[in-house]
């Protein structure tokens, strides 16, 4: 049975975590460009029923369209709908968070959120 020095040891570990580092870098600069997936809460309006409703989703302008055209229970008869205020979030906890904070809020403070900077929407009009 040969017999193994702990130079070799030393030396065959630290390779090894050379090529474990090496694998990690590719690895990172492959999968750099796909992107995270984002979360938005978004507050849409029916101006004919002047009511806002408030959700979250991964792809804003696919929401609205459902809204628009019936394919959500609470929103289906109400519309038309417009798009008033998105927000971008990270992770989706963070988006649920801020659903249920905007969920609680008045009139006033919505009309207050929708102009404030936070505001990614586009402008009406």
């Amino acid at each position: 049975m040969p017999v193994i020095s702990s130079t070799e040891v030393d030396e065959t570990s630290s390779s090894l975590v050379r090529t474990a580092n090496n694998i990690k870098s590719l690895f990172l600069r492959l999968f750099s460009f796909i992107p995270y997936p984002m979360y938005y809460t978004y507050i849409i309006w029916s101006q004919s029923l002047d009511i806002f409703y408030k959700g979250i989703t991964q792809d804003p302008e696919h929401r609205l369209w459902e809204h628009n055209n019936g394919m959500s229970r609470f929103t289906a008869s109400k519309g038309p709908w417009a798009l008033v205020y998105l927000k971008q979030h990270t992770t989706k906890r963070e988006a649920i968070i801020e659903e249920k904070r905007i969920k609680r809020l008045n009139d006033k403070s919505i009309h207050k959120l929708i102009s404030s900077p936070n505001n990614i929407a586009p402008p009406l009009g």
